[in-house]
């Protein structure tokens, strides 16, 4: 069944006087199409208006080429590509004016950057989205994806009822026009967040309310049934690997075992290789909550030495805390004892991290209260 959204587009596009608004209504089915994973049908429709002349007759055009060639560069997981794109199409976009442009880019851009943990460069770009809205809020408002931005770090830094509110205005932004996608992917980041919470919390030795797994569960798989409602293909080893998280919280290892085993491999393709070292302990904890993990020092020292700096400050205090499980079950007391020494050495970093995001994203939501305190400093 053809998306409501792509049917409304169809609809102003086949009835546009203008051949570059007609594109420009041809480049926003292609960026839905790429954002669902349908590649080759995004990819022939920049290719055509590429070849059209309207690219040297339009500013707009041009940039937003780049804005849909970097989300294919970011769907493909070469988010440098993306990046690259989306710093062209704002510079293209500046230069005119376009401001519905800019804020979408904007949006995009401060995911990315999150994702990727350079949380500086988040805050800049949402900075940037919400200077854009407060100029002109017809055409430089705010996106459902810097809205989502917003809830996901809130969210993180565990203030839930804010995140909601955030979460709450994504998700009305998306639905206004249909867009399921968008839809789609605000739903599985809110429950990736959720899950995330809950096994933080249980590393770190913390009380968890007791229906918080059944919940988490069935977060999970209402994800799954809307992507597959949707039709989404882009990173198909995500959702997989979100209920292999939920069955570990509901002590089902071997089921969340054998989810890992099939779909952890595939990360680093989809351009989420940083996350490889933390799936290849959860497979580890899991054989060894089994009771099936030979070789256990071999093991937890050949994950250790497959970290890298790409690995961000909150999954190596997981990591870590998963070996040292893992070594605890196995009865490797002194190593246990290490592990949990570089757990709780990146737990304290995390919770630093947390209070410069809160500080961070304050600044951005609330910009007055940061005028204020600065008045009442000097």
């Amino acid at each position: 069944m053809k998306s409501r959204y792509v049917a409304s587009l169809e609809v102003r596009r086949d009835a546009s006087s203008s051949p570059i608004d007609a594109a420009l209504l041809d480049l926003e089915i292609a960026g839905y199409l790429a954002r669902k994973g349908m590649t080759e049908g995004a990819e022939a429709i920049v290719k055509r208006v590429r070849s059209q002349e309207l690219p040297c007759a339009s500013s707009k055009v041009v940039a937003t080429l780049n804005l849909v060639e970097g989300l294919l560069c970011h769907i493909a997981g070469l988010d440098a590509d993306a990046l690259l794109k989306w710093r062209r199409a704002t510079a293209i976009a500046s230069a005119d004016e376009c401001i519905d442009v800019l804020a979408i880019v904007a949006g995009w851009t401060a995911f990315l950057h999150y994702t990727n943990g350079r949380f500086e460069s988040m805050i800049e770009e949402l900075r940037n989205a919400f200077e854009l809205h407060r100029r002109n809020s017809a055409f430089g408002a705010l996106t459902s994806r810097s809205r989502m931005v917003v809830a996901l770090v809130l969210h993180t830094c565990r203030k839930t009822q804010e995140a909601l509110h955030w979460y709450k205005d994504a998700r009305g932004t998306a639905l206004s026009v249909g867009d399921d996608v968008e839809t789609a992917a605000l739903v599985h980041n809110m429950a990736w967040i959720r899950v995330y919470n809950h096994r933080n919390a249980l590393l770190r030795g913390e009380a968890v309310a007791s229906l918080e797994a059944d919940i988490s569960r069935v977060s999970s798989e209402a994800v799954q049934s809307y992507e597959e409602l949707v039709g989404l293909a882009s990173f198909p080893a995500m959702t997989p690997l979100l209920r292999a998280q939920n069955f570990m919280l509901s002590e089902e290892f071997s089921s969340a075992l054998s989810i890992l085993d099939e779909h952890a491999k595939n990360v680093r393709s989809q351009g989420l290789g940083r996350l490889e070292p933390n799936f290849n302990a959860d497979r580890t904890y899991c054989l060894a909550r089994l009771g099936k993990l030979d070789n256990a020092v071999e093991a937890i020292e050949s994950i250790t030495r497959s970290i890298d700096e790409s690995v961000h400050v909150d999954d190596l205090a997981v990591l870590y805390s998963r070996l040292r499980d893992s070594a605890r079950l196995m009865g490797l007391a002194a190593l246990s004892s290490s592990l949990d020494d570089e757990a709780w050495r990146n737990w304290r970093a995390f919770d630093e991290l947390i209070s410069k995001l809160l500080g961070g994203i304050n600044s951005v939501v609330h910009p007055e209260q940061e005028h204020g305190d600065s008045a009442r400093q000097q």
